[in-house]
């Protein structure tokens, strides 16, 4: 008889707790509502693949890496230092916005590439102009008859609405 009683008052507890739980859901942040308007964004490309067609620079990045290559992408102001780490690479770096012109930042990197047992690092300063990629370090190995990469490379970028 018990076991009868409690069913209406499960299923009015529910009726009650549904909505609420519909409705702390739907105000929920995602990650990109932390991002302001105009804030800078570092994104860091780094893949077992091949960056660019040369090793002049500067040099465009291939599509293949633009595809085939992982993605971190971190909110930077305009002068900070930082530490990005993931399970195959980590890079400290500084950020210095120039005199020059606002879309130009001195970029001053140290960043390590651990993949398959071989690791590279690089480390270094760039000028990064807004919204260009620039290849910062990676390797090339022959190994029983094929070539093997790892490469690394960044761009800056202001936050708008498509990055949301």
């Amino acid at each position: 008889m018990q076991r009868i009683a409690l069913q209406p008052i499960r299923w009015f507890s529910y009726g009650l707790l549904y909505p609420l739980s519909t409705f702390t859901i739907a105000a929920s942040p995602i990650p990109e509502d932390f991002i302001t308007p105009n804030q800078l964004i570092l994104e860091i490309r780094y893949c077992e693949c091949q960056a660019t067609e040369t090793e002049e620079l500067p040099s465009p990045l291939l599509s293949t890496f633009l595809k085939e290559s992982h993605l971190l992408k971190v909110s930077v102001d305009g002068d900070q230092k930082g530490f990005i780490a993931a399970p195959e690479l980590s890079m400290g770096y500084q950020i210095q916005q120039t005199t020059d012109s606002p879309d130009q930042f001195q970029f001053q990197w140290s960043g390590s590439f651990n993949t398959s047992g071989e690791e590279s690092t690089g480390n270094g300063t760039v000028l990064l102009i807004e919204d260009q990629w620039v290849a910062l370090f990676g390797a090339q190995h022959d190994r029983n008859g094929s070539t093997h990469y790892r490469n690394v490379a960044v761009r800056l970028f202001r936050a708008e609405e498509s990055v949301r």
